[in-house]
């Protein structure tokens, strides 16, 4: 609660927030729940043009979660590709396009965005990188849809890959 009320005291006080301030105060709305002002924050921090890389990547990423928790599907996936516009593909927008393709019951194009994460280098992003998606999660996704698309080979073969990063997960375990 501490870091929201000195945001919502920032901008109570008419002053400006500068690009960094507005990408943490979004932050903090949407990590309190409160998706719609987090989301206008997000955009009007995106528009701006003056974020770093990284936080202009999250940003698209967290705008898109925000869509997700409002129920405003038909906005989801445009934010996500909008990261795409600052720098390669990272693998957690992957994963989150094949989510979206998934929700949608889309398991081919769910596949090839899950495999895309997959196949992408480990890189040094200066970022936060949420380790799970570059390779647990697209391996445990790319089961599931080739199950659900009936390969019966292919499932194997990437659950024993997710299962070289977490050996002892319910999901591997049970698959």
């Amino acid at each position: 609660q501490r870091n929201l009320k000195i945001y919502e005291d920032l901008a109570a006080g008419g002053g400006q927030l500068s690009p960094r301030q507005q990408y943490y105060f979004a932050r903090e709305l949407k990590d309190h729940g409160f998706y719609a002002r987090a989301a206008d924050y997000f955009k009007g921090f995106l528009n701006g043009g003056q974020g770093w890389l990284e936080d202009n990547i999250a940003a698209c990423y967290n705008l898109a979660q925000c869509y997700g928790a409002l129920n405003k599907t038909q906005q989801v996936l445009p934010a996500l590709l909008q990261s795409f516009r600052y720098d390669s593909p990272r693998a957690e927008i992957c994963c989150q396009v094949g989510y979206y393709y998934k929700g949608q019951g889309d398991y081919l194009r769910a596949l090839n965005w899950f495999a895309t994460a997959a196949a992408l280098p480990k890189g040094d992003s200066l970022g936060f990188v949420l380790q799970d998606y570059r390779g647990y999660i697209p391996h445990i996704e790319l089961a599931v849809c080739y199950y659900t698309l009936g390969n019966l080979e292919k499932p194997i073969l990437h659950n024993e890959l997710a299962g070289q990063y977490k050996p002892d997960n319910p999901s591997v375990v049970s698959n």
